[in-house]
């Protein structure tokens, strides 16, 4: 399945600025996941393809449903495969930034289950989103003292609104 990432208008036009910002946050996050992919890539010599589709942003609501499907389907799919693989060809970079990608796919998954289940609520013109700069994992809040997936210090998390 390729990369889909889906990123609406800075402004919603449909009034869910807050929804807009987490699908900011969730492509901070999506883009560290592929710095930290292609790094492995090249530390073992290999090149890399990317496959990138044009998409075409729908209503909120939709984009949502979409979302949390690819969320879903590499948390429970992709990177569970990408990990068995790894483990088979011992190679420990890659484990350790497919099992960090798998884990932050869920907290996606839920984040926006929860903005489809409250969109009604979602309304404001923004929300600040803390972003590991390592792992990718995705906060509403920096209540932590380290990120609960790879333990990077919460000082250096990225805000995105």
């Amino acid at each position: 399945m390729p990369m889909l990432v889906i990123l609406p208008s800075p402004k919603s036009r449909e009034g869910f600025g807050e929804v807009a910002s987490l699908f900011r946050a969730v492509a901070k996050a999506e883009e560290i996941h592929a710095r930290n992919h292609s790094d492995v890539i090249r530390k073992v010599g290999a090149t890399q393809a990317v496959n990138l589709e044009p998409i075409k942003a729908k209503s909120t609501h939709e984009n949502l449903k979409t979302a949390i499907a690819v969320e879903k389907y590499e948390r429970d799919i992709s990177y569970p495969e990408f990990v068995e693989l790894a483990t088979h060809k011992k190679a420990t970079a890659a484990i350790r930034t497919f099992r960090f990608a798998l884990k932050v796919e869920a907290v996606h998954a839920a984040l926006y289950q929860d903005a489809l289940d409250n969109l009604q609520k979602r309304t404001g013109t923004n929300h600040t989103y803390y972003v590991c700069p390592d792992c990718g994992n995705t906060l509403e809040e920096v209540n932590i003292v380290k990120c609960l997936v790879c333990g990077h210090s919460k000082r250096g998390f990225i805000a995105v609104s």
